[in-house]
């Protein structure tokens, strides 16, 4: 499923589809919860910095699951 979402993310034809993204970045975020994967991390933060508010809030949002925590300075880059 990891996998999955990270290619849903990932995939060109759904950049234009922020519902798609919302949730697979929120369905990351809960999957993957503490783990601090930093392949996740920069996947995440590529949607974060985006110029559509919807995904990148949702990014934003599974970034603080995703690192939830760890306590990791250079995620407050």
């Amino acid at each position: 499923m990891l996998e999955y979402l990270v290619e849903q993310i990932k995939s060109p034809q759904n950049n234009q589809n922020e519902i798609i993204i919302h949730g697979s970045c929120m369905g990351l975020g809960l999957i993957s919860l503490g783990s601090e994967d930093l392949h996740i991390y920069e996947e995440l933060k590529n949607v974060l910095f985006t110029n559509q508010a919807t995904t990148s809030e949702a990014a934003g949002m599974a970034i603080g699951l995703l690192m939830a925590g760890s306590g990791n300075i250079a995620v407050f880059d």
